[in-house]
Parts: C-alpha cells; sequence; structure tokens
C-alpha cells in the first residue's frame, strides 16, 4: 500500500548492514516544530543540519510561535519546500495533522465555526435522602449553568454494603420537580442523581477553541475535510517521500494535559470555575442514538455508570463502555484511517495512555484503538524507566508493543524524550531509548526539535533536541545509536512473530 518500504525479515548479512549504518526508515524522525516565521534559507539550513546528524525524517509540526496562519498559502508552501529538500536527502516526511495539539480542531477554527459539532459530557451531580437522619424534604434546587441541558433528575433507592453504596434497578423520575422539595414514599435511602449534558468549555485544549465531539461521525468528517483535504497539494509525494499522517492525542473525552478529563468538568466561560458532580463521555443526541443499537433507554441506567448495582450486575456500564468505544474507534481512527489509505498514506500517532484509568476514561478501549494505526504508537515523556510503584509508562508502551505483534504492524512508535526539561543528559535519553526499545519501541519520534528557540518557545516542553542543545554537535552517535536500537529490536520483533 506504501511505496516506502520497511523489511519484513531482515537476513543475517542485511542486518549487519543496517545495523553499521541504518537507513532513515530507523533512524529518528523527530517532531520538527514549525514555530516562527518559516524562510526557506532557514529550512534548508536546518534540513541539511538534520540530514548531516543522521535523522532520517521529521514530523512537520505547526507550533506555537508560527508566523503563517495554519494551513495557509504560505504554509502549505513551506510544507511542499521542507518535503522537496528531504526528498533530495532521502529523508522521509510525516504531515501533522493539527496546529499545535490535540487533534480535531484546526487550530480552534472547526469549532468556533460548527458549534454543533462541539464536544459535550455528561454531568452528574447529587444529593442522598436518609429517613434515618429525620429529613423532612429534599430540596431538588440543582443550579442550572449556561450551556449545560438538564436530562433528568433520577432518584434511585440505595442500600450500603461493606461501607459502598450500591443502587437498585427503576429509579423515580422526578424531573418534573426540580427546583421543588421531594419526599420519598418509602422509608428507604435514596440517592438522587441531575443528569446534565454539557458544552465542553473554550479554552480546555491547549489551543483556543472548543474541542471536537469524537463520538460524531458529521464531526470528525468536518475536521478531515478542514485538516487533510489541504494535504492534496502535496500528493506528487504521497506514498514515497510522504510516508503519511501524524495524529495526536485526540480522545472521547477530552484533557486539559495535566489532570485527567476531570478537569473539563468547568463553567464553559470560565475553566477556572469547578462545576459538582462526576463526568462522562456524551454526545449530541446520545440517548436516541444508544437505544436505536443497544434496544433499552439508556436514561434510566445512568446511576449505574456512577454506582454499582444492588444486584450485582455490570451490563450497563460494559455496555456504555463498548458503545462509546465503537463509535469513537469507528468516527474517529477509522474514517482517518480510511482516508488516509485513500491516498496511499499511513495513519500513525498516539492516544492520551497513562495513567491506565484515565487511558479508558478518555479513549475507552485502547487496544482497539490501537488496532487503527498502521503502526501502533505511544509517548514517553519524561525521565526515568517505569517500576513496580509506576508501571503505567511500562502497560501502556507493552500495550502497544502488544498489537503492534498481535496485528502484524510493522512499527512501534513512540513521542519521545520530551516535557524532561533543558537539564536532561544524554546519558539519561539512552538509558530511556533503551528501555523504550526493551519494551518493544522500534522508530523513535523525539519531541522535539525546535526550528526557533526565541523567547517563550523555550518554555515549550522542552528540552530541544537540535541545534540549540550543547550535545548537537554530537548528535550523529546518538541518531546512529537510535537506528541501530530500531533496527535489532524490528528484527527480534520478526523472529518472535515467526517463532
Amino acid at each position: 500500500m506504501n511505496n516506502v518500504k520497511t523489511a519484513n525479515r531482515l537476513e543475517l548479512q542485511e542486518l549487519i548492514d543496517q545495523f553499521e549504518n541504518p537507513a532513515p526508515t530507523f533512524r529518528p524522525q523527530p517532531f520538527w516544530f514549525l514555530n516562527h516565521r518559516l524562510e526557506k534559507p532557514e529550512l534548508e539550513r536546518q534540513i541539511q543540519s538534520m540530514g548531516e546528524a543522521g535523522v532520517g525524517g521529521v514530523v512537520l509540526h505547526a507550533r506555537h510561535g508560527m508566523q503563517a496562519p495554519y494551513l495557509s498559502a504560505d504554509f502549505m508552501e513551506a510544507l511542499a519546500f521542507c518535503t522537496k529538500e528531504c526528498a533530495r536527502r532521502d529523508m522521509v516526511v510525516w504531515l501533522y495533522d493539527e496546529d499545535n495539539w490535540p487533534s480535531g480542531t484546526v487550530g480552534g477554527k472547526l469549532t468556533r465555526q460548527h458549534p454543533e459539532y462541539r464536544m459535550r459530557y455528561l454531568r452528574m451531580e447529587e444529593k442522598r435522602f436518609a429517613w434515618a437522619e429525620a429529613q423532612e424534604a429534599l430540596p431538588l434546587d440543582f443550579v442550572q449553568h449556561d450551556h449545560n441541558e438538564l436530562i433528568a433528575i433520577l432518584a434511585y433507592r440505595a442500600t450500603e454494603r461493606e461501607g459502598q453504596w450500591l443502587l437498585y434497578d427503576d429509579p423515580v423520575d422526578i424531573t418534573h420537580l426540580w427546583g421543588h422539595d421531594w419526599k420519598p414514599d418509602t422509608e428507604d435511602c435514596y440517592i438522587v442523581l441531575a443528569c446534565w449534558s454539557c458544552e465542553i468549555a473554550e479554552g480546555m485544549t491547549f489551543a483556543q477553541g472548543y474541542y471536537l465531539d469524537t463520538l460524531n461521525p458529521a464531526a470528525v468528517q468536518a475536521f478531515i475535510h478542514m485538516a487533510y483535504e489541504p494535504f492534496h497539494a502535496l500528493r506528487s509525494y504521497f506514498g514515497s517521500t510522504i510516508q503519511g499522517v501524524f495524529t495526536d492525542e485526540p480522545g472521547l473525552m477530552i484533557h486539559d494535559g495535566f489532570f485527567g478529563v476531570e478537569a473539563i468538568r468547568t463553567a464553559v466561560d470560565d475553566v477556572g470555575a469547578t462545576l459538582p458532580g462526576m463526568v462522562f463521555a456524551w454526545t449530541e443526541g446520545m440517548a436516541q442514538r444508544y437505544q436505536q443499537e443497544n434496544g433499552y433507554d439508556l436514561i434510566p441506567r445512568l446511576g449505574a455508570l456512577l454506582y454499582n448495582m444492588a444486584d450485582g450486575s455490570r451490563s450497563t456500564k460494559q455496555q456504555y463502555y463498548d458503545t462509546i468505544t465503537r463509535w469513537y474507534v469507528e468516527g474517529y481512527h477509522a474514517a482517518i484511517r480510511s482516508w488516509c489509505e485513500r491516498q496511499g498514506l499511513l495513519y500513525i500517532g498516539h492516544t492520551l495512555e497513562e495513567p491506565v484509568w484515565g487511558q479508558a476514561r478518555s479513549q475507552g478501549n485502547q487496544t482497539r484503538v490501537l488496532q487503527q494505526f498502521h503502526y501502533a504508537g505511544v509517548d514517553y515523556l519524561t525521565p526515568g524507566i517505569g517500576t513496580k510503584e509506576n508501571p503505567h509508562r511500562i502497560v501502556s508502551v507493552k500495550t502497544a508493543a502488544s498489537v503492534a505483534q498481535l496485528d502484524s504492524k510493522e512499527r512501534v512508535i513512540c513521542e519521545s524524550f520530551g516535557a524532561s526539561g533543558h537539564g536532561y543528559s544524554m546519558r539519561q535519553r539512552r538509558l530511556d531509548a533503551n528501555f523504550m526499545a526493551f519494551l518493544g519501541v522500534n522508530l523513535f519520534i523525539p519531541h522535539a526539535f525546535y526550528y526557533s528557540f526565541a523567547g517563550i518557545r523555550k518554555t515549550d516542553f522542552p528540552p530541544t533536541e537540535f541545534l540549540h542543545a550543547p550535545h548537537w554537535p554530537h548528535y550523529r552517535a546518538f541518531a546512529d545509536y537510535l537506528g541501530r536500537l530500531s533496527c535489532w529490536e524490528q528484527a527480534q520483533q520478526e523472529r518472535r512473530r515467526y517463532c
């Protein structure tokens, strides 16, 4: 499908030759942060420096500080120039599908133009009623915030067992009593849940704008149209110099980068104003779509997402996560993969992998997500190896490597070394690279090579691997080392596959 070939099985002599001088496909292919005024002489100079230092290719990454508007004529001309210069040096190119990150909004432009495609989430806040506390009545004084639509107020009979509250089926729908007092007819304890469909706040992602509703196929098709179709201007390089497209940290629930999906629980006009309750994935028209596909009404069962049930049933929670995973995988990843395949391109990238509980919240079933990538992908940011006390990065990388092994994917890519600080040493880089390769990584995407390090750019998740770093004159040795690691790990992967 792709004209740039990677050896399937490396015979001994070929392995020796590649180990001596790794081909570009095995060498590091970093994020190249295009983060200032893009001038052709400087672009050419930097590409030449990368080639001389043993870099095998680049991911052309629009980044904070870039002067040309994203996807403008000037920007596309710069991409074409970079691709031509890489082709002259036998370096490969990956396109990057977003202005900064996370992928999905075209720098916020899409969701500002199409508010109907903004991500939504389910927020549930609760009150409790207990006869033992001699409550007179329970005020249903839940506050409505802007862009929050009330779905239902549900009163569940509840029981406490071994310190855990459990719910019974068949809640009482008391939505019509919103703003009034309510008292149950029975002498049971009750947990009352107010369920809201909420629009995500502007500025929740790293670019201004609202994140994309990745559970909505129409929203994702709009993203493909706005972000991917312009790449046709480079189609003469598709499948040769341009190997594919990198998507970065999409999710069925988005994050703010540090605090997990719970951080989206904010007022639309103030990302610092936390709203009460817990959040779950949601989409416009979800109740109707869910019932059509699964044959029952999800609304009366929403409590099962937040609490375990008294009868021990987990079917609602399991089917909910299976459904949203399917919508996300098919609507986002499979759709973009199909677009790439029609162009003769590979679809690569990574999602949110750490910690594992956050991975489940933002991706659903991570294995099913990874299966959509032509190369299974992960990131490994900040220094240090995984340990028994901090196993998340072991699990995340091994999950990608396992999917690659089971699905016969040639490569396991890793966005590596980023967010490690300016003091990150080459010794620590080598140790971390060894551990990544030990876990199965065989294509390193260093984070990052900065086109410019001027001003605030130097604070953009350093370190730099490039001209501005004191180790740059010696980078050829490290690039050769990463190439050999990748070559050797791929040979071992093929050996394991056929043993």
